[in-house]
């Protein structure tokens, strides 16, 4: 994970007493087609397995997005959510696929997509988190 030096905000909390967040800097590697639907603002939802890395990630965070295979062409987005899921099923079944990037796609060929990059065993292991971004 390549890291930027983090930024430092004040955020009030339920007791009106203000604390300090870490604001983190990440790096993903992004397939063309998905990329694309992120600049354009069709896909606002990033899955993932929620392994080692991903669990560093946190809501207030920026997700700095890179296009495959040149990865030359860069997005900025904040998380703006983070949804855990056991599996790509249980996702599959609570979320909006058109968010997901999949809109002209069936629930079994978005899981099969995911199944092609994530083994079964680590989906098992890490299993799934979901991003709610926003590009700034």
């Amino acid at each position: 994970m390549k890291n930027v030096k983090p930024k430092i905000s004040l955020q009030n909390d339920k007791n009106n007493s203000t604390e300090q967040k870490l604001m983190r800097f990440h790096t993903l590697n992004l397939n063309p087609i998905y990329f694309d639907l992120i600049k354009n603002k069709e896909k606002t939802l990033e899955g993932r397995l929620n392994d080692e890395k991903r669990q560093n990630f946190n809501v207030g965070d920026t997700i700095t997005f890179y296009k495959e295979p040149e990865k030359i062409e860069t997005i900025n987005a904040i998380i703006l959510n983070k949804y855990l899921y056991k599996n790509f099923e249980e996702m599959a079944n609570n979320l909006d696929k058109k968010d997901l990037g999949f809109a002209n796609s069936t629930k079994e060929e978005m899981i099969k997509v995911y199944r092609t990059i994530y083994s079964k065993k680590n989906e098992d292991k890490y299993g799934v988190v979901i991003f709610k971004i926003k590009v700034i």
